[in-house]
């Protein structure tokens, strides 16, 4: 069978031959699909146009690439392979001068508590090369979610991060307004701790703290696919968390971002004590 010039280009045609051989079953989940090679072959297209076609079925979520081994319909009911769990845990600060999770705290007699992030202070996460610090001016989005004014002066921290166990990489990504590191004499000296030291300054000085977060999807860019080492184009997991004063004032805003190839999601949810003071 070889494909004519058609209003759909060439390899639009073969991909939606394949994608039908997959809704009809003929490729069942878990199959191998033909080569590239077997493609030009069965088909009469070139290479270039094979080799779309395929990339046409990854971006579509219909199949998956194994370097070295094919290409294969992806098993929607598979379970994911990585459990990436969100939380954040406290413990009485400490000893001045106390190691958690590798790195080196100081506490002062007003901290109460001292803090560790699992993506960035747990010993499964190694940090790749130097964090890169910077400043920014606040976008009409990050004002938004921080309730600031736009282009008020953010400090950054950018780190990257890989899994010890499995070699996956994460993304992150610290904002923190110039004001508030004006209000925390700690942070005016060093805008840029980790995050756990972070929650501890922060704790210290404004009370205790909650967080939100919120978590999105999209595709990768080039060079997102190219530092995270993205699979076959598969989409990344995208969490920004906002971290709030009891009184709900924005202090931070983080972002990570890591692949979303056969990953989720885990959090610990705590419902919160209904307020009857005024009840």
């Amino acid at each position: 069978m070889a494909y004519r010039a058609q209003n759909q280009a060439l390899y639009t045609q073969l991909a939606d031959t394949l994608r039908n051989q997959i809704g009809s079953g003929a490729l069942p989940p878990g199959s191998v699909l033909p080569s590239e090679t077997d493609l030009m072959t069965a088909y009469g297209v070139s290479r270039p146009t094979a080799r779309a076609a395929f990339q046409a079925l990854r971006n579509q979520g219909l199949i998956t690439v194994i370097h070295g081994k094919g290409s294969f319909v992806r098993r929607l009911d598979t379970p994911p392979t990585h459990t990436h769990t969100r939380s954040i845990t406290r413990t009485p600060a400490g000893p001045s001068g106390a190691k958690r999770g590798g790195r080196r705290t100081t506490t002062t007699a007003a901290q109460r508590w001292t803090y560790t992030d699992t993506d960035t202070d747990t010993g499964q996460w190694t940090v790749l090369g130097e964090p890169q610090h910077s400043r920014t001016d606040a976008t009409p989005t990050l004002a938004l979610a921080l309730v600031i004014a736009e282009r008020e002066p953010l400090f950054v921290c950018d780190q990257l991060l890989a899994d010890n166990t499995t070699g996956r990489r994460l993304a992150h990504r610290l904002y923190l307004p110039f004001a508030v590191c004006a209000e925390v004499p700690a942070l005016e000296t060093d805008p840029f701790p980790h995050p756990g030291q972070l929650y501890t300054l922060l704790d210290a000085h404004y009370g205790e703290l909650y967080w939100t977060e919120h978590v999105r999807a999209r595709m990768p860019t080039p060079e997102e696919t190219t530092t995270l080492h993205t699979p076959n184009n598969a989409p990344l997991l995208i969490t920004q968390r906002i971290t709030h004063t009891p009184s709900g004032r924005p202090l931070a805003l983080e972002e990570t971002q890591l692949s979303a190839e056969d990953t989720q999601l885990t959090y610990a949810l705590t419902a919160p004590t209904p307020d009857t003071s005024t009840t």
